[in-house]
C-alpha cells in the first residue's frame, strides 16, 4: 500500500491516464494501462483510488471497454478496479462515471468465462446496490447497466431488458 502511495505522488496515476486517453485504439496499451490503473487500486487505499476517479479513470476504462469489447484483459482489469473503487467507498463516481454499462457488457461478452461473468455480475450488484428504481436517477442507471447487457451480447436476460427499457423510457 505504500509503494501504491508513493508511486501515485510520483505521478504514476497521471501517465496510465494519458496512456490511456492517448492510446485509446490500440488494444495492447489500453490493457496495460488499465492493468497499471488497477494494481494501484488494488487493496483500496483511498488517496490513490480518488485520484484516479478524480483524473477520469473510470469513464477512460469504460470506453476502453466499449472499443475493445472482446478483449478479455481490458474487461477483467477494469471491472476489477471498479471493484475496488467500490471497495473504497467511491460507488457512486462508478455509478455516474458509465461504470454500469461497462460492468454490464462485460457481464454479458464473457458469459462463458467464469471469472469475468461473475465480476461484472458483482460489480453491478455492487453499482446497485441502495438505487432507487422509482426514481429518474435510479431509472437512467437501471438502463444504462441493461444497455451494457445487450451490447455485450444480451445472453443473460434480453426479454427483461427489453421490459425495462419499456417501462423506464429516457427522459
Amino acid at each position: 500500500k505504500a509503494s501504491q502511495s508513493t508511486l501515485c505522488k510520483a505521478g504514476a496515476a497521471k501517465v496510465l491516464l494519458e496512456r490511456l486517453t492517448a492510446n485509446l485504439d490500440c488494444g495492447e496499451v489500453c490493457a496495460g494501462a488499465v492493468m497499471g490503473l488497477y494494481k494501484l487500486v488494488e487493496g483500496g487505499v483511498y488517496f490513490v483510488c480518488e485520484k484516479i476517479v478524480d483524473g477520469g479513470g473510470v469513464r477512460k476504462a469504460a470506453k476502453a471497454v466499449k472499443r475493445h469489447p472482446n478483449n478479455i484483459q481490458i474487461a477483467s482489469y477494469t471491472v476489477w478496479m471498479y471493484k475496488e473503487l467500490c471497495k473504497a467507498g467511491l460507488a457512486e463516481d462508478v455509478r455516474r462515471e458509465e461504470g454500469l454499462f461497462a460492468a454490464g457488457l462485460v457481464a454479458c461478452r464473457f458469459y462463458d468465462n467464469e471469472f469475468a461473468r461473475d465480476a461484472g455480475r458483482e460489480v453491478e450488484a455492487m453499482l446497485m446496490e441502495g438505487v432507487d428504481v422509482e426514481t429518474e436517477t435510479g431509472r437512467f442507471y437501471l438502463r444504462e447497466r441493461d444497455e451494457g447487457r445487450a451490447v455485450g451480447g444480451g445472453s443473460m436476460d434480453d426479454g427483461k431488458a427489453m421490459e425495462i427499457m419499456e417501462k423506464y423510457p429516457r427522459q
